[in-house]
């Protein structure tokens, strides 16, 4: 009897252990939306960068969001990137989007961590596929000004 509990148990652990890679959202997730909502921003300025195999992966760039919009992404240096290639960034608002709308069951792993001030993500990482190397995509974002 006790061996069939201490199998269960051993089960059970394991189920609860793989659950929590691939859970939800951060539990944090709709307490860090909330405290960002309060603030009711629309205008800011965010520094970010991409976690990717790609073209400008691990610069820190300055985000500029006008009306909920990126208006601008400048280099460390303050040269502007053509418009183009806004695209590849994202404003707070689309950041918690991304992390909302990933379905955790269809990826291999979704996490995130939020400042604790105002909310914000200030990391975010995606590994669509545990058996292809170099898809994942990561956001860190840093130092909000409004």
């Amino acid at each position: 009897m006790k061996r069939i509990q201490r199998l269960l148990f051993a089960s059970f652990l394991t189920v609860l252990l793989l659950g929590c890679e691939k859970g939800s959202p951060e539990p944090d997730f709709t307490q860090s939306l909330r405290r960002w909502e309060s603030l009711r921003l629309t205008d800011y300025t965010i520094k970010q960068s991409l976690q990717c195999y790609c073209v400008r992966g691990s610069t820190l760039m300055t985000v500029t969001v006008r009306n909920n919009r990126i208006s601008d992404v400048k280099t460390f240096d303050g040269a502007s990137l053509p418009s183009d290639q806004w695209n590849q960034y994202r404003t707070v608002d689309e950041l918690f989007t991304l992390i909302r709308d990933t379905n955790p069951s269809q990826v291999a792993r979704v996490t995130a961590t939020y400042d604790t001030r105002h909310g914000y993500p200030t990391s975010v990482y995606i590994d669509r596929s545990a058996a292809i190397a170099d898809e994942e995509i990561g956001y860190e974002t840093q130092d909000l000004d409004y």
